[in-house]
């Protein structure tokens, strides 16, 4: 029975169908086996993954060096094919070993890049940014006043990390101002950032 993940959302495609046994005990209680039902147990099908094992150990590498450089308590990484979605691969740092899994905790084994709450601001603004250069609605040279640090958006406060007056575009995104991106999100428009 698949507990998460793709096995279990591929449970019924990967089980197949179970089988009845009929089992009989002789008079001392040792089972005789007299046979199987008309449906017989099916292995179930199989199901093949975008993986690449090289992207895989190359992925899982990196991250490792990332989290033991940066003292990070944990760590995730996903590469995917950008035309398609595909799943190259899948890492999370700490790491443990599937086979030994019972001996762990579920915290110990939860998959976090999928099963956790993780803002998207900072990856929102890149695509929002890249929105705003490729359909020339700003250029690298723009400059946007950041309001200080707090700029109100209807019922809600925006804030950026540091105070901020003014940013050119590139600073923007360097120093990922969560004022300067929501602006030019708006100027963009819905639609816009909805198809980048």
């Amino acid at each position: 029975k698949g507990l998460e993940g793709i096995e279990l959302a591929y449970d019924s495609l990967l089980k197949g169908k179970s089988s009845t046994l009929v089992i009989t005990r002789d008079g001392l209680g040792n089972m005789i086996f007299d046979g199987v039902s008309d449906e017989y147990e099916s292995e179930g099908q199989g199901l093949v993954l975008t993986m690449d094992l090289n992207v895989q150990a190359l992925v899982d590498a990196r991250l490792q060096d990332a989290v033991d450089a940066s003292g990070a308590k944990r760590g995730f990484a996903v590469a995917l094919v950008p035309q398609n979605g595909e799943v190259l691969a899948w890492s999370t740092v700490p790491s443990f070993d599937p086979n030994a899994f019972r001996t762990l905790s579920p915290q110990q084994w939860k998959n976090h890049l999928v099963a956790d709450a993780i803002d998207p601001g900072s990856t929102l603004k890149a695509i929002v940014m890249t929105a705003a250069l490729e359909t020339d609605a700003y250029s690298e040279k723009d400059t946007l006043y950041c309001e200080n640090g707090e700029y109100k958006f209807y019922d809600r406060v925006i804030h950026d990390f540091h105070k901020y007056a003014r940013l050119n575009f590139l600073e923007v995104f360097q120093l990922s101002s969560n004022i300067c991106a929501a602006k030019i999100g708006v100027d963009l428009g819905r639609k816009t950032v909805y198809e980048f």
